[in-house]
């Protein structure tokens, strides 16, 4: 399933007891879980992969988070829930969905409210579906 803020613009970010991401057009990405961060090469480094636990960033892992002001060129998540955005940068995100409890959460003004409760449990309320 492809998710509302692909092709959205990353403006701010915070870290807090998650990882809260905010595009342009009013939409909201919350991270719950643990996941993989995928850092694009720089200064003749290669790629790198690194665990991060959204509810604890530390300091150092702070400036690896390089899609600030860069576009969500992918933004999809599988049937079990699974969630992978990759960034304009060359930085991409790999979050699981956890067993037992919610793992993402996606808020957008124009388009409603999707989340992955638990593996395999995604919901999704769209405001451009309206019932009669």
């Amino acid at each position: 399933m492809q998710l509302w803020i692909q092709g959205h613009i990353v403006e701010r970010l915070t870290f807090e007891d998650n990882l809260t991401f905010f595009f342009n057009n009013h939409c909201e990405l919350v991270l719950w879980t643990p996941f993989t961060l995928t850092s694009p090469p720089i200064g003749g480094l290669g790629i790198e992969h690194d665990d991060i636990a959204p509810a604890r960033v530390i300091d150092e892992q702070r400036p690896l988070f390089t899609m600030l002001g860069h576009r969500a060129d992918v933004a999809e998540c599988n049937d079990d829930g699974d969630l992978h955005i990759e960034f304009g940068d060359g930085s991409a995100i790999d979050l699981p969905s956890h067993p037992e409890q919610p793992s993402w959460e996606l808020f957008a003004k124009r388009h409603g409210y999707a989340t992955c409760e638990k593996t395999g449990q995604i919901r999704v309320i769209e405001h451009n579906h309206a019932t009669t």
